[in-house]
């Protein structure tokens, strides 16, 4: 994120609050002062200052080491050498002999060691106790002795407030600039974002920045409250097979960031916290979200289709067949891939689902027992639900 606020950004909050202001401009007040129904400019800026001074000791750097081998000076040799990347993150506690910090990014997944540098550029070494593959967000814990009081934990929020237009201060760290500032506003809510295996559920669309190094860091409200984590940018990913020759001539995406709603961060730290990882549903099966001619054929509103069956799965256990069309998952109906993985991750494994399956133009119903989906690496089976309708 830039720390400096766009001209943009100013013109387009100034424009939006200032319409509210039915008198003429001819009738504007001298600075500073105020009247019914109009504006105060420096009384808003005031206000966004005062949000990133609340916001901005909370919010550190982190630095992740991986170990790769490379090549050595002589033939056959490896060495190793440290590989690092930098993510933002958010102290969310301190207790009596440690502080956490949630923060997010497949980096997480593979990094050998963590430091966390504050605010004032202190450094303590961290620990990773948790992460979570498929939203990629992670606990790493620090020493509270160590830290010192430059453990200050953010004050949560409630996401659900947000609407689009609602005003929201973003706080990180892009490339080494720590504790940068931007605002904007909501640009839209309930946003389901694919990034390659990793998949957001209700993300918050923001127009402010974010950049690399600010994944992890603090979304605010006008409150000051942590309403989400600083996540990806958009850009268009065309099938891997077509990359090479669709990926020069697709169009480039500016300014449609996301962040992560505070209530799902909240739900996997609980999660990771109590089990050190999350549980989620499996299914066994790839599937694709039918199409036009396919609804209409069957004269269904939606649907996805089974296009392979894994081996000793729950789909297979439960006799689901290839072309088979899941319409329903206990009762609740099937629009869609995302629909579906919604029902699926969120069900606890061993739960016992009915479903509603249209094979061969039948409607019959089928029984199953959810699985556990496995942790990514751990086979083909886990990429039931990736194949994703563009």
């Amino acid at each position: 994120m830039s720390p400096r606020l766009g001209l943009g950004t100013i013109a387009f909050v100034a424009l939006v609050l200032l319409g509210a202001d039915r008198a003429s401009a001819q009738d504007a007040p001298d600075e500073g002062a105020r009247r019914e129904g109009g504006f105060d400019l420096a009384g808003f800026e005031r206000a966004i200052e005062e949000v990133a001074d609340a916001v901005r000791p909370t919010v550190v750097s982190i630095r992740l080491a991986r170990r790769v081998g490379v090549d050595g000076e002589r033939e056959g040799e490896l060495r190793a050498v440290p590989l690092t990347v930098e993510l933002s993150g958010v102290v969310i506690s301190r207790e009596s002999d440690v502080g956490t910090i949630v923060t997010l990014g497949r980096e997480l997944l593979r990094a050998d060691a963590a430091t966390i540098r504050f605010p004032d550029g202190h450094e303590v070494a961290g620990r990773i106790t948790g992460v979570d593959p498929d939203t990629t967000i992670g606990l790493i814990t620090v020493d509270a002795a160590a830290a010192g009081d430059r453990l200050v934990a953010a004050t949560l929020g409630d996401d659900r407030r947000l609407r689009p237009g609602s005003i929201v201060v973003a706080v990180g760290n892009p490339f080494g600039l720590r504790g940068s500032v931007s605002f904007g506003c909501v640009a839209g809510v309930g946003r389901t974002v694919h990034q390659g295996r990793t998949v957001f559920d209700d993300a918050i669309q923001i127009t402010t920045a974010v950049n690399p190094g600010d994944p992890g860091g603090f979304l605010a409200n006008v409150r000051g409250e942590l309403v989400g984590l600083l996540s990806t940018s958009y850009q268009p990913e065309p099938p891997e097979r077509l990359r090479d020759l669709l990926a020069p001539r697709m169009a480039r995406a500016e300014g449609i960031h996301f962040a992560v709603p505070v209530r799902i961060v909240s739900d996997v730290v609980s999660r990771l916290r109590r089990d050190g990882k999350v549980r989620r549903g499996w299914l066994g099966a790839d599937v694709l979200t039918i199409d036009r001619a396919v609804r209409e054929k069957h004269g269904l509103e939606g649907g996805v289709m089974l296009i392979r069956v894994a081996e000793k799965g729950p789909a297979a256990a439960a006799k689901l067949e290839r072309s088979d069309i899941i319409v329903t998952w206990g009762g609740a109906a099937v629009d869609g891939i995302d629909a579906l993985r919604r029902q699926v991750w969120g069900a606890s494994p061993g739960t016992e689902v009915e479903l509603g399956v249209i094979r061969s133009g039948e409607r019959i119903a089928v029984r199953i027992t959810v699985g556990e989906r496995p942790a990514p690496g751990a086979g083909d089976e886990k990429k039931e639900g990736e194949r994703v309708p563009r």
